[in-house]
């Protein structure tokens, strides 16, 4: 949905288990079928459930070894394992365990990828004289296809692969994406079995039961109307809403980002579409006081608002990763800022829109500085009000897409922060020659990468994946100051880590409203000083490293 500019609306590389192959996910040891579980049409690599099984070979050597049991049986086993199947060749042999390692059938253990390669050596170590192919058995399967009977017009699924990811994770409830907009419709039958109720909340008693200062907010809070029912009477919320988490493969109508997963509702714009700077920022309150992991804002305007600052300082506080909407206006928001997602807060990021093509949606604003990341967001199917769909263009629906996989990413791994999930979102896009220079990733959202690495133990990529250098352990607060010198200004500031330990040779740019960016890098204790002209009139100033890091605004004057 386009927005009125002048108000607010609107494959993971693969880890080495030993040193003949590459490992990968391990079959659990009470599987009953072995390796001719592998489908000639395999797509993509499944999260299963794991054990500690193995499958050796004789590779390339097979011709001049002889076939059948003789040729296994020249396999040498440490004590702890035995031979449990053979393939139909009888050259391939799948190890496993001895002795059963307690493990219930269909339990989910974690991969531990060190001791597959150490079973690995061993068996090379007993098998010296017979070169020998080992690694984890794992197994395969076609993409994961919902059957939502409209998911074929989805194309931005298939652009991005989600249909991959999703044999990784389609999602949990457990996982909130508030959508901070015009309401969500959440009696559609595509969204009601993911809308997150407050259990602590009675329906329409007049009674704030959980005293969480919100009366009868059982699906969330209208802040335009101030009551507990925050339902949508316009559609766009609704619309965004579906994007994150329409109810995948329940055979109607569209899937989500997330098959399953927490959606909240938070009106803070009213059946025009348009809201102020207090509603919007007590909506992003309220979803970082209902335990939101990711806030979705698609709307933006011109004006910059200290109050919804402040409340995205809060979301910062509790972790929570912000996405937000570039905008709709064809503009460069590094001349032109657009507003909240120019904010200068690290847990803001900044989304585009691409098209069925994957360019650059001729309505979507850019910006090499200032805007992030780019997902599809023109001619997108999606939830609407009633129990219909609708096709709708715009930022705005390319930023739940973003938010969605950030909720999806949460789902693998709980434990990730603000700044990894930013760290993942931005380093694992698919880099393309129309969003160079367009958006700092210089690409497009890639969901099986960033679901892949956000499964991992790390380490992430910095907000910034354009820099080769592996200084940030995270995000880094920058500061900025002026005071007066003679005819000039003195902007100084410093950087440091999450920890408050200083950063040396960090690369700093400021960039000023009207004035030429200038750039030098901090010193040993993490000093930065930049000296310009006195304005003639009030100009606003923040400084920003290449890791997509920025201080907050200052008025120079």
């Amino acid at each position: 949905m386009r927005s009125n500019p002048s108000t607010i609306v609107k494959n993971l590389p693969v880890q080495r288990g030993c040193p003949w192959s590459s490992l990968v996910v391990v079959v659990c040891s009470a599987l009953t079928l072995w390796c001719s579980t592998i489908s000639a049409t395999a797509e993509s690599q499944r999260r299963v459930v794991r054990g500690k099984e193995i499958v050796v070979s004789y590779g390339a050597t097979r011709r001049t070894l002889p076939f059948g049991r003789e040729a296994m049986s020249r396999l040498r086993l440490p004590k702890e394992l035995r031979l449990r199947a053979l393939a139909a060749d009888r050259t391939v042999g799948v190890v496993t365990s001895a002795q059963r390692s307690g493990i219930e059938p269909g339990s989910p253990v974690l991969v531990d990828h060190a001791e597959v390669a150490r079973l690995c050596a061993k068996i090379e170590k007993l098998n010296k004289h017979i070169p020998l192919l080992c690694e984890a058995n794992s197994l395969y399967k076609i993409g994961a296809t919902p059957d939502d009977p409209r998911f074929a017009s989805q194309y931005a699924h298939a652009l991005i692969s989600s249909e991959s990811a999703w044999n990784i994770s389609t999602g949990t409830p457990s996982v909130t994406v508030a959508i901070v907009d015009t309401g969500v419709n959440y009696n559609h039958p595509d969204l009601h079995g993911n809308i997150r109720t407050n259990v602590g909340e009675v329906t329409g008693n007049g009674i704030d039961d959980d005293a969480n200062g919100y009366v009868d907010d059982v699906y969330g809070y209208d802040f335009a109307l101030l009551d507990g029912d925050p339902a949508d009477e316009h559609g766009h919320g609704s619309h965004c809403a579906g994007i994150v988490g329409a109810s995948g493969n329940n055979g109607a109508g569209v899937s989500g980002m997330n098959w399953n997963v927490g959606i909240l509702p938070v009106r803070v714009l009213d059946a025009s579409g348009s809201g102020t700077n207090a509603d919007v920022a007590a909506g992003i309150r309220y979803a970082v006081t209902r335990g939101s992991s990711v806030i979705s804002l698609s709307l933006g305007g011109n004006d910059e608002s200290v109050t919804i600052d402040d409340a995205i300082s809060a979301a910062r506080s509790a972790d929570i990763l912000v996405v937000v909407a570039a905008g709709n206006d064809s503009d460069n928001n590094d001349v032109r800022p657009t507003y909240p997602a120019n904010s200068a807060w690290d847990n803001v990021i900044s989304i585009a829109a691409t098209n069925s093509v994957d360019r650059l949606a001729s309505f979507s604003n850019y910006g090499a500085f200032t805007v992030d990341v780019a997902a599809p967001g023109e001619s997108i199917l999606s939830t609407w009000l009633g129990s219909s769909y609708e096709y709708r263009d715009g930022t705005s629906m390319a930023t739940p897409l973003v938010a969605g996989l950030a909720g999806l990413m949460k789902s693998v791994n709980p434990s990730l922060r603000y700044y990894d999930l930013k760290g993942i979102l931005m380093g694992t896009v698919d880099q393309l020659s129309s969003l160079r220079g367009r958006v700092l990733s210089n690409g497009r959202i890639n969901a099986l990468n960033a679901v892949s690495l956000a499964s991992t133990g790390g380490p992430y990529p910095t907000p910034n994946p354009g820099v080769s250098s592996g200084q940030s352990a995270g995000a880094y607060v920058l500061s900025l100051r002026v005071r007066k010198s003679g005819n000039r200004r003195l902007l100084t500031g410093k950087a440091k880590d999450i920890d408050g330990n200083p950063i040396g040779d960090l690369n700093i740019r400021l960039r000023c409203s009207g004035l030429k960016t200038q750039a030098l890098n901090s010193d040993d204790d993490g000093f930065y000083g930049f000296k310009v002209s006195r304005p003639r009139k009030s100009i606003t100033c923040y400084v920003a490293d290449l890791f997509g890091n920025r201080s907050k605004k200052l008025k120079v004057n």
